[in-house]
């Protein structure tokens, strides 16, 4: 089963960044539940990587992001996944969100292997990976650009913070 996952994630990455560039991405955005759509996300995550764990902290009274679910989970999935992938077994993945001004700021942290800062902008670039891991894992590089090409339709900004051997922090905004 996870062969077949990994390769619906491919075709579900490769389908939204072939949108992106023809400029045919069409957002159908609502007002969402961001605490859900997180849980929801995690839980398959959960079932995908069952030795990985999760902590989710969303503050009472979140207000509702304007967002497509579809691409939301796309995003978070995404972020998710990767945080997962590059960091040792057992390490904690935190997912949070808060209110900022007009928007709501997510981030997924790791404590996993890291970046060095050099290399920082190529991660939103198609099919780059960053090598700085002994370890081989699964993936074409698809994913952060196209979290990135879905957050800036969605009229947000995406970024990571970085050490190498500390781990790294992506962070996105949603409206």
């Amino acid at each position: 089963i996870d062969g077949s996952q990994s390769m619906a994630d491919i075709i579900d990455n490769l389908l939204e960044l072939s949108r992106s560039e023809a400029n045919r991405l069409v957002l159908s955005t609502r007002s969402q539940n961001l605490e859900e759509a997180i849980r929801s996300v995690t839980a398959k995550a959960r079932l995908r990587y069952p030795d990985a764990r999760y902590s989710v902290n969303i503050p009472q009274g979140l207000p509702p992001v304007k967002a497509d679910s579809l691409r939301l989970e796309r995003i978070l999935y995404n972020l998710i996944e990767n945080a997962t992938k590059y960091s040792p077994g057992g390490n904690e993945i935190k997912i949070e969100a808060k209110k900022q001004k007009d928007s709501v700021v997510v981030s997924v942290a790791d404590k996993g292997i890291g970046m060095p800062a050099d290399r920082i902008p190529e991660l939103f670039e198609p099919f780059k990976r960053l090598l700085t891991h002994k370890e081989h894992t699964k993936g074409l590089g698809l994913g952060l650009v196209v979290c990135k090409r879905l957050v800036e339709a969605h009229g947000g900004k995406i970024w990571v913070e970085s050490a190498m051997g500390k781990g790294s922090t992506f962070y996105f905004t949603l409206p």
